[in-house]
């Protein structure tokens, strides 16, 4: 019998070598019946992750097949790792990368997380804020203070000296300065790598450069100014975070760098420690793409905002102001159409995580609740794979189901119809893969017409039902 973990995790299989290939996929597009989209139940949130001092997780991406998760946390599922683990959601099982984070005598956290080829390998890069990285047999990797590179076996460092004095990485891009040449940018706080400039350097693979040649001094500002947050917009570079200047040019909390200067792009906050910019997202609402903006107190055209919207020339409120702080943004379709999606920490209306319809901020499926630690739910990360939008932060459950720091929404929360093997809301070729590897290997799922046996009949029903739409 197969483990009920892993046909939970059948949907996110891709489509490899099915028994009738490509040939059911205009069926599958016709007989594709969508319900209302929800928070899931089950993995990886069902076991998530879990601290009793900090636990929350916000960068996630996808790498070797695997979902990464970073954060602050000491356990995921049921093994015992710090601050950044991966989720097969083949097998449904969690695994560590090598030791993990070294904290030293302090707390930790992983905050960013970026794929990059570093000399033809694709690799995984981790910045944060934490002392240095461990391999599998428990040893120190040097130089690996906030930053640091796995290449799917061991963790190695980026810099080529002791210079690294970054405090934190808090953004990382695969940025293309001009076609087909790729960098490494990193942002954060102090210096990065081997750089000179405070808060933003980029990466060639080989040699560390700040951005506006050796001399450029970086970003400045009265109170521990960082990098948070980047995006590339109308073919420029924005960057965002808590700063009053970027090597010398006068630009609160967001920079644009136009290829040779940095300039302002307007003004969003003070550029003090009471508002910062902390999350970045274009986005095409039908009317043209535009740059938006989270943060804390970001004030555009002096209106209080939790987010805000630049069209090239003048930034306008978006939505309706929460309070807080807009800490991550993802663009997303739940079958409904490509909507822009925000999280939120200390917002006033509880729910920490919306969706913009018609220029309102609405909650998903009731949001998030029940902090894993004090003191309220937060939502940290916001990520887009396989099909569904995975929602990071501080919180035990989403939409009223179980979910430790991580969980999933997408496009339904039941089967449509008996065919729909996978339960997510649509009859597709993943519906038939699952019946036909159930079928095979005599999993449960193979008694298609429930009569205790699995044979050609259930396979001449399920064929029958497919083709139906149902």
């Amino acid at each position: 019998m197969i483990n009920a973990k892993i046909m939970r995790a059948a949907r996110w299989v891709p489509l490899t070598g099915s028994l009738m290939g490509s040939m059911i996929w205009a069926i599958a597009s016709a007989g594709a019946q969508p319900c209302p989209p929800g928070f899931q139940s089950g993995e990886p949130g069902e076991s998530g992750i879990f601290d009793s001092f900090s636990a929350y997780v916000q960068p996630m991406a996808e790498y070797q097949g695997k979902l990464i998760f970073g954060g602050a946390f000491s356990a995921a599922g049921p093994i015992s790792t710090n601050c950044v683990a991966a989720f097969d959601p083949v097998s449904g099982q969690w695994s560590a990368l090598g030791g993990g984070v070294y904290l030293g005598f302090t707390n930790g956290y992983a905050a960013a997380l970026a794929t990059f080829s570093l000399n033809g390998v694709p690799s995984l890069i981790m910045g944060g804020g934490f002392n240095s990285v461990r391999n599998g047999n428990g040893s120190l990797v040097p130089n690996t203070t906030g930053l640091a590179a796995w290449n799917g076996s061991q963790w190695a460092s980026l810099a080529t000296s002791t210079n690294n004095t970054a405090r934190s990485v808090w953004t990382l891009m695969d940025w293309q300065p001009s076609p087909g040449v790729h960098r490494l940018l990193v942002g954060g706080g102090g210096q990065i790598g081997d750089s000179t400039a405070n808060g933003i350097a980029y990466f060639d693979g080989e040699l560390w450069s700040n951005i506006g040649g050796p001399g450029a001094t970086g970003i400045d500002g009265t109170f521990s100014p960082t990098v948070f947050c980047s995006a590339i917009y109308n073919g420029n570079l924005y960057i965002g975070g808590r700063f009053a200047s970027v090597n010398r040019v006068t630009a609160a909390n967001i920079a644009r760098w136009n290829g040779s200067v940095w300039q302002r792009p307007g003004v969003l906050g003070n550029g003090g420690a009471a508002s910062d910019v902390s999350s970045l997202h274009v986005f095409d609402d039908g009317t043209g793409a535009k740059l938006y903006a989270g943060g804390y107190d970001i004030r555009p055209g002096g209106l209080e905002a939790t987010v805000a919207a630049f069209n090239g020339t003048t930034w306008s409120r978006t939505g309706q102001n929460l309070g807080g702080r807009g800490t991550s943004l993802a663009a997303y379709d739940d079958g409904t159409g490509m909507k822009l999606y925000m999280g939120m920490t200390a917002d006033a209306t509880q729910r920490y995580v919306y969706r913009l319809e018609s220029n309102v901020w609405t909650p998903i499926d009731g949001g998030v609740a029940e902090p894993i630690t004090p003191n309220f739910p937060s939502v940290f990360g916001l990520f887009v794979a396989r099909g569904s939008l995975f929602v990071g932060g501080n919180f035990q459950t989403a939409g009223g189901r179980a979910a430790y720091g991580i969980a999933r929404y997408a496009a339904c929360s039941r089967p449509a119809c008996p065919a729909d093997i996978t339960g997510d809301g649509f009859l597709d070729a993943f519906d038939y893969d699952a019946f036909v590897e159930a079928f095979e290997t005599g999993g449960p799922r193979a008694d298609f017409n429930n009569d205790g046996f699995a044979d050609a009949f259930d396979y001449d029903d399920y064929v029958t039902a497919f083709e139906a739409g149902c």
